[in-house]
């Protein structure tokens, strides 16, 4: 610190670097190099440090103070121009199609997968945004599973101690094998608020109104969605949280002469997720997340009733990130995913791996 009171920035700035290998002292001295940042005219540094220290932070002051450090360099906080990331990943996927092995000759064939995607938001000025994202992922084989999707909306960011709150609105559309899909209008609500020493609490909601293009009419509806979740920090200066949702999706199924299959389900779910700083360029997250799908009515297939459809899901993964610099960082993941139904024919497991670059612009 008294290297920075005398202004020899450069020493000082070694100094708080060494010092964020250390736990204890690790948020001051992010908080610290996101001054010398800001001071030097680094907005992006600056604020990846005063996220940093509020990652770190032991106790709601220091979290709150670098929070707000943060939130003045925002580009929120007036007009233009546009900023956001753009993200390139390659992958292996061991199951390129959830469908049923009887219905689709690719399900349960694995296959690489590129995926380039972009997240843009224009600022328009206190706390309120414009936002686009494009996603594609594109199988090397199995070209008859791509998948494209396209998103705009608005969205605000209001502030009213001690609940920080988040809403959108956004038009989603989406292709399948380079065909229409699905169009989605939605409009989702977070909000979040301190509770006693290092947590906090985290309510959401969602509705989802659905109409399905071309040959997707079956998939029309809606969905709603509420969750809570807690969350914390430890000593070390990791995190954790605890999601609890419920899900309820009505659609206009699929029924023909001698078939019925269900798209209306109500679906409890809840999450796990642990992560914590091996340095403070390297991240590790660890995640669990399960899921129970009750659907409408009894699936029948050739004229015959085989019963109701419940499906079990449960995903677990592993994510690894380096930051290159403050705008650039690599990202490694794997998971797997175990579906379990009564119906035989939606049982799946598939795993995923996949690295990937992102930029931040």
């Amino acid at each position: 610190m008294t290297y920075y009171r005398l202004g020899r920035t450069a020493q000082a700035q070694s100094a708080f670097l060494a010092a964020t290998r250390y736990p204890e002292i690790r948020a001051p001295a992010a908080y610290n190099l996101g001054r010398i940042a800001r001071e030097r005219g680094d907005t992006q540094a600056a604020m990846h440090w005063f996220e940093r220290a509020a990652h770190s932070a032991r106790t709601e002051a220091v979290r709150s103070q670098a929070l707000a450090a943060k939130r003045a360099l925002e580009p929120t906080q007036a007009t233009g121009p546009w900023s956001g990331s753009v993200r390139l990943g390659l992958g292996y996927d061991s199951n390129v199609s959830l469908s049923p092995a009887q219905a689709s000759g690719a399900a349960r064939v694995g296959d690489t997968v590129v995926e380039p995607e972009l997240d843009a938001r224009y600022p328009l000025g206190n706390g309120r945004r414009l936002f686009i994202g494009l996603y594609a992922a594109q199988y090397a084989t199995h070209g008859e599973f791509d998948y494209d999707r396209a998103r705009v909306g608005y969205g605000a960011r209001l502030s009213s101690d001690p609940w920080d709150v988040d809403v959108r609105g956004a038009l989603t559309h989406e292709r399948f094998n380079d065909a229409p899909f699905e169009n989605t209008l939605s409009a989702t609500g977070a909000g979040w608020r301190p509770v006693a020493g290092d947590r906090w609490l985290r309510l959401a909601g969602s509705i989802e109104a659905v109409r399905g293009a071309g040959g997707y009419g079956f998939l029309d509806g809606t969905t709603a969605r509420l969750a809570a979740g807690i969350g914390g920090r430890f000593a070390t200066g990791g995190r954790w949280r605890i999601d609890a949702r419920v899900a309820r999706t009505d659609r206009h199924d699929f029924s023909a002469t001698n078939d019925f299959y269900s798209f209306s389900a109500t679906s409890p779910g809840a999450s796990f997720q642990v992560s914590g700083d091996l340095d403070p360029q390297d991240r590790v997250t660890a995640y669990l997340d399960a899921e129970r799908s009750d659907y409408d009515g009894t699936e029948i297939r050739n004229g015959a009733p085989i019963g109701s459809r419940a499906d079990r899901t449960l995903e677990i993964g592993l994510l690894a990130s380096h930051r290159l610099d403050s705008r650039s960082r690599i990202r490694a993941e794997v998971s797997r995913t175990r579906r379990a139904s009564t119906i035989d024919e939606f049982d799946y497991n598939r795993y995923l791996v996949h690295i990937g670059i992102e930029y931040e612009f």
